[in-house]
């Protein structure tokens, strides 16, 4: 197999195209790497030729057809001359050909007519007719696979045929093209699309591969080969997508092409924003949409991605011992490329890559707290900026470093989440600069207190894994628990359900309330069609290790759910979907606690 660029691949199916004698060959290479799109230029670039190299040509994507007849029947039904190659099969076309099968003398036509005769003339054994129109029906699709000659044939996605059709048949029927009725075949497939559940089938393709295909090509472009193909002759936002692209190895069009329409969903938002919010959100968009679409092809995992944070990259030793030799690798691609925290604009992006569309209110606000940040950004330089200082080298820039940090961090405060600032901390004690970290700490809280209470919140996806500076997460506790207006207890539990993190006060109001509180709550929602996640929500805090006030709410609420039960055989019916807690001590969890709205399919917003 050679391993060719585009420009080589067009040319050998050129070749291929133009040569009359009667071939089959095979183009491989990974799933969307443009190989159909390669092809399909190819063909319509020789069909719109003065002198066409071929009268009939068929595609058939084998795509779920599951029966040698269905094969056959499309081969004929999608055969179109060259000037409808672009176009594709239409009934037009399906008219024309079969207008060839049904000529007059031919012997299909004279069975339709003999057939028609006997239907009209016999209406009264019109049973007995009826019973023969099966054979003719059948003579009909013979006499149409008969016309399958001299054509150019495609046979794409044969990794993806349905298991009533055997790869020993395809193989079979190409051969047949080939050898029987002088046609070109090209077969168009990714050999790792089989599965392990397609071992076999991949094993009968190797097995007469060498007896049925004059030649392979093995498509695999470069990654600048594949932006050109989706971003040629775009704009500057596009261009700066396609370096993107290649510079972290995109070589799926369909993610390429996905990243294109993300970004042209965002624009309209984004006119009038600073230069560098649109180039950061370019920068964002095109990782996002790679990791959310491509971690087959070696992109870090999405929900690695989703939790991301510039402590990710400090080396908190209680995480750094529990990190997978994948995530290592993830987190040394993210630095080279140079993506270190998630930020509100992405959190749009991600939201839009999640449900497929946009909030406009949410992503206008958005971009207009990325134009603050920027601003402000133009003075101090930005975090990224920052920590380039202590991850780009080994230079003693000790004290450069933390002028540059603090100086960043305490313009960017306004911007900066939980984990972030955590990290700034983190460093700046490690550097023996511990007031300062306690400074930058009281600015943090001070700033984002004031802005929202909530911020202060301990991130979901941070419970149980220690403690990390435990200077600054005393002071941030101390000032939620300070800020935090006692809301009841109806509002804490409706409140957790989509938000981001919870607060020790909302911990101490479930831990703090009685069975018969929760009673009261649970027939408050009655007609509340999220009362079941309610139940759940509080349900899950029983399971989770760390607080002994996690117990408590789930034994607490288990025994109000119990006395409910007791009241009626319905309620006793509602009360056995619930997995209950009971009154005691369970075995130590080593299972991090996490929020319990996280749980997908439970948020009722």
């Amino acid at each position: 197999m050679n391993r060719m660029t585009t420009a080589m691949a067009r040319q050998s199916l050129t070749d291929f195209v133009t040569d009359q004698r009667a071939s089959a060959i095979a183009l491989t290479g990974p799933w969307g790497s443009g190989k159909t799109w390669t092809w399909n230029r190819v063909i319509e670039g020789a069909a719109a030729s003065n002198s066409p190299p071929f009268k009939r040509y068929a595609y058939v994507s084998l795509f779920g057809l599951d029966s040698m007849a269905e094969l056959k029947a499309a081969l004929f039904e999608n055969a179109v001359p060259p000037s409808h190659v672009a176009d594709g099969a239409t009934t037009a076309t399906w008219r024309e050909e079969m207008s060839g099968v049904l000529e007059a003398g031919s012997i299909s036509a004279g069975a339709r007519r003999s057939g028609l005769i006997a239907y009209w003339k016999g209406r009264r054994h019109a049973k007995l007719v009826a019973s023969l129109l099966p054979g003719w029906a059948a003579a009909l699709r013979s006499a149409t696979f008969l016309a399958v000659r001299d054509y150019v044939v495609c046979l794409d996605d044969i990794e993806r045929k349905g298991a009533g059709l055997s790869m020993t048949d395809v193989l079979g029927l190409v051969s047949q093209l080939t050898e029987q009725r002088n046609c070109r075949v090209i077969i168009i497939l990714n050999e790792e699309g089989f599965g392990p559940e397609g071992k076999a089938e991949k094993d009968r393709f190797n097995g007469f591969r060498e007896k049925v295909l004059d030649r392979e090509v093995f498509f695999a472009p470069h990654p600048s080969e594949c932006a050109d193909l989706v971003f040629d002759n775009k704009a500057d936002p596009y261009q700066w997508a396609a370096s993107y692209a290649v510079e972290i190895g995109i070589t799926n069009i369909r993610i390429l092409q996905r990243i294109c329409r993300l970004i042209d969903a965002f624009l309209p938002a984004l006119k009038g924003a600073r230069d560098r919010v649109i180039r950061s959100f370019i920068h964002s968009a095109t990782l996002l949409t790679w990791c959310f679409y491509g971690e087959a092809g070696g992109a870090p995992a999405y929900a690695f991605i989703r939790t991301l944070s510039g402590a990710s990259f400090i080396g908190f030793d209680d995480k750094e011992k529990t990190r997978s030799s994948a995530e290592r690798e993830w987190l040394a691609k993210l630095s080279d490329y140079g993506f270190y925290s998630v930020d509100n604009l992405d959190d749009e992006i991600f939201r839009a890559l999640e449900n497929g569309y946009l909030d406009a209110g949410k992503v206008d606000a958005a971009v207009k707290e990325a134009n603050d940040r920027a601003d402000a950004e133009s003075a101090s330089g930005s975090m990224t900026e920052a920590w380039g200082l202590l991850h780009n080298s080994f230079d003693d820039n000790t004290t450069e470093f933390i002028d540059r940090l603090v100086r960043t961090a305490t313009a960017d405060a306004r911007w900066l989440r939980y984990l972030d600032a955590e990290a700034v901390c983190f460093v700046l004690r490690a550097l023996g600069e511990d007031t300062k970290a306690s400074e930058f700490a009281a600015h943090w809280v001070a700033v984002n207190g004031a802005v929202d209470p909530a911020r202060l919140a301990r991130p979901i996806d941070d419970f149980g894994l220690g403690t990390r500076d435990k200077a600054f997460r005393d002071m941030v506790k101390t000032a939620a628990m300070a800020n935090a207006q006692t809301p009841s207890l109806a509002d804490t539990i409706k409140g957790l359900v989509g938000r981001n993190g919870w607060n020790p006060i909302d911990e101490e109001i479930l831990a703090a309330a009685t069975a018969d509180d929760y009673i009261d709550f649970f027939r408050s929602c009655t007609g509340d069609p999220h009362l079941s996640s309610y139940i759940r929500l509080c349900l899950k805090f029983g399971g989770f290790a760390g607080s002994p006030g996690y117990r408590r709410i789930g034994v607490t609420v288990s025994n109000a759910l119990r006395r409910l039960a007791t009241e009626s055989p319905i309620n006793a019916l509602r009360v056995a979907n619930f997995t209950l807690f009971e009154d005691t001590e369970p075995s130590p969890s080593a299972e991090p606690p996490k929020n319990p709205f996280s749980t997908p399919g439970e948020n009722p917003a």
